[in-house]
């Protein structure tokens, strides 16, 4: 599973207007899987990509096979660096997403300086920062005072001249931007 492709909001609205129960079912599995990946780390990083078991356990992408799509696979990537943002656009956070998210935030937090890449223990893997990372985190920081810090430290996304003209950041940037209006 993709981490990144946990999208609670868009779940509720895809069931809003289909009324097909199966949309809530594919939140619910989809936010338990992302949930216990979040308990295993204790900063509450979650990686890429993970595996989910046929009893619903979460292991390494890895685990048991010799899968690995790119280096990062395990690793908070490109990939998951969209998950505080779509976990923060739902007004209506179940106490999953909260946690998850709070976790998330907390960390980021505490950080002087946010590099782009992380192991799920924490560790750097850049000495750089990139609006992939910060963009979501802006975004997710905006919607709650306790993370003001965090949020005025992730202003410099607004800063147009910085472009790097990345077509991934600049996706991002335009995503949140639209999101905050």
């Amino acid at each position: 599973m993709r981490t990144s492709d946990v999208l609670p909001s868009f779940f509720d609205k895809f069931y809003e207007f289909s009324q097909n129960s199966q949309w809530l079912t594919i939140k619910n599995k989809m936010l338990d899987s992302l949930y216990q990946a979040s308990l295993k780390s204790n900063v509450g990083l979650v990686p890429d990509f993970i595996q989910v078991t046929n009893d619903n356990k979460v292991k390494s992408l890895t685990y048991g096979k010799n899968v690995k799509l790119n280096k990062h696979d395990d690793d908070y990537y490109y990939n998951a660096f969209r998950i505080p943002y779509n976990l923060a656009l739902d007004k209506d956070r179940s106490s999953k997403e909260n946690q998850i998210l709070i976790k998330l935030m907390n960390f980021f937090s505490s950080l002087e300086k946010i590099s782009s890449g992380y192991n799920t223990s924490g560790k750097p893997l850049n000495k750089f920062q990139s609006t992939s990372i910060s963009a979501p985190l802006f975004y997710a920081a905006s919607t709650s005072q306790k993370w003001h810090t965090l949020y005025q430290k992730q202003s410099f996304i607004l800063d147009y001249d910085r472009l790097n003209h990345n077509y991934y950041d600049d996706t991002l940037l335009v995503l949140i931007l639209y999101s905050t209006k």
